[in-house]
């Protein structure tokens, strides 16, 4: 079993423009998350994924270099905005849980933007955050900007949450990849890692 992540969140003055294309000098001063394995924790993912966390006062900053050598092949069909059917695409998750708390958050965007949210076990749920994605010949990537009121939350110096970031890439072996393998569903808290905030 592997051990269970911990990463550093540093915070920014500036709030990045979400639109997916990483242009914010923020971005290149954030840490960079890449270990994913597939959810069984067998093997690290065939292809690269990158995730960098930030944040500022009112949110939370996630983006996700999606590194793809097959961009033709990408699977990419849901356009509606709260389907299920987003997770059956080439698309990204966030994980959310505040301690002390059973509940914990479920956020989705998929290729063409699509949005999937849920808080767990309340799937009528919907957050006030925005999602911006960007394509190109090489990679994909999605930048989230999440309220801390969504969640309920204010993040303090010192204090953590619980996370996890997933990857769905239907060209792989194990099309599911996990910065936390879960060992089974993705809705499986306690195997989710550790955000610090700092």
């Amino acid at each position: 079993t592997r051990a269970l992540p911990v990463a550093d969140v540093y915070p920014t003055g500036v709030q990045p423009n979400i639109d997916g294309l990483m242009e914010s000098d923020i971005w290149d001063k954030m840490l960079p998350l890449r270990s994913f394995y597939w959810h069984s924790g067998a093997f690290r993912s065939e292809v690269e994924t990158v995730v960098k966390v930030t944040y500022g006062k009112e949110y939370l900053y996630v983006s996700f270099e999606n590194y793809e050598p097959n961009i033709k092949k990408t699977k990419r069909i849901s356009t509606t905005k709260d389907s299920r059917n987003v997770l059956a695409d080439d698309s990204v998750e966030v994980f959310l849980k505040v301690p002390g708390r059973t509940q914990y958050y479920h956020l989705a965007v998929n290729m063409n933007n699509a949005q999937f949210d849920e808080r767990v076990n309340k799937s009528d749920w919907n957050g006030e955050w925005t999602s911006g994605v960007s394509i190109f010949e090489d990679k994909w990537i999605v930048e989230f900007k999440i309220p801390f009121k969504d969640i309920e939350y204010e993040p303090s110096v010192g204090e953590s949450i619980k996370a996890n970031f997933v990857r769905n890439r239907f060209q792989e072996t194990d099309p599911y990849s996990h910065w936390s393998p879960t060992y089974n569903s993705p809705h499986t808290p306690a195997r989710f890692g550790t955000l610090v905030f700092r």
